[in-house]
């Protein structure tokens, strides 16, 4: 049986690296998980991508557009 955990880690990577915003609590509702188990697949997928956040209106969770060109290259 596959890793729910590994494959929710692929498509968050696949949806940041099209250059998508994300927000936690978009996450949250569309996996079915809780707060914490999207910060530790944020915390993991930081180890490859650089993940960035930013709190208040208009934030979210990205990957900056030269790190996807670069990681693409």
């Amino acid at each position: 049986m596959p890793d729910n955990a590994y494959q929710r880690r692929r498509e968050i990577e696949r949806m940041l690296l099209s250059g998508k915003k994300l927000t936690i609590p978009y996450l949250m509702r569309i996996y079915g998980v809780s707060r914490n188990a999207i910060r530790k697949d944020l915390d993991t997928l930081s180890i490859c991508l650089p993940v960035m956040s930013r709190q208040g209106y208009g934030g979210g969770i990205h990957v900056p557009l030269l790190s996807v060109h670069f990681l693409h290259a």
